[in-house]
């Protein structure tokens, strides 16, 4: 096997959900490793989302010989205005470390 994913869900109250994540993938010389969290909630007519991805470990790039670790997060709220239509907002960001 050289990839895979460990995924753990849970609702612990009506129109919560909540997760942890481990990702594995093989690379040239060394294991590429992320680990994220993630929550779910509505209420009402609003949906309310939030997650954070994280690099754990990195093969070092071929240019520079440098392990890069990056991490992106992003945070968004939901409308139902009607039946078909949604209306959303969501802001997103990262980060890079060498």
């Amino acid at each position: 096997m050289s990839s895979y994913i460990g995924n753990i869900t849970i609702s612990p109250i009506e129109g919560l959900g909540l997760a942890a994540y481990y990702d594995s993938e093989s690379g040239d010389s060394k294991r590429n490793e992320a680990a994220g969290l993630s929550v779910h909630y509505k209420i009402g007519m609003f949906t309310l989302d939030a997650e954070y991805i994280a690099a754990l470990g990195r093969e070092k790039h071929f240019t520079d010989n440098k392990e890069y670790k990056e991490s992106a997060w992003f945070g968004a709220v939901a409308y139902q205005a009607a039946e078909p239509l949604e209306i959303a907002a969501r802001y997103e960001g990262r980060h890079c470390l060498s």
